[in-house]
């Protein structure tokens, strides 16, 4: 998020993963858009002009690819950006549906909120 607010500070618009300068963990596929892990696709929603590209929901995505724990293969991490302030990203929201890959305590206490 910290690149994409720098950009946002500079160009008063979203950027896509070149022109922020990130690049996704893993190994670049043809699409610079994505990379891969063994475990993880990771996908930008945004093209190289700072556009959205079509059916995306998320500017940052993160799909593991083979079941881990609990949590099916598809894509469970995302973030989002809501708005450019002056001077950079507004706000953004993360989300993900996979908690027990990683540490929490909602289980403490077994889990019945006493």
């Amino acid at each position: 998020m910290k690149l994409q607010a720098a950009y946002a500070s500079e160009k008063s618009q979203y950027g896509g993963w070149k022109l922020i300068g990130y690049s996704g963990p893993g190994t670049n596929s043809t699409n610079s858009a994505s990379s891969y892990t063994t475990n993880f696709k990771y996908t930008s929603a945004r093209d190289n002009t700072g556009e959205s590209n079509e059916g995306v929901e998320a500017d940052w995505s993160a799909e593991n690819i083979a079941k881990l724990n609990d949590c099916d293969g598809g894509v469970h991490w995302k973030i989002t950006t809501v708005d450019i302030a002056e001077g950079g990203v507004d706000t953004y929201t993360a989300w993900t549906d996979c908690k027990e890959l990683t540490p929490n305590f909602e289980a403490i206490g077994g889990g019945s909120g006493s």
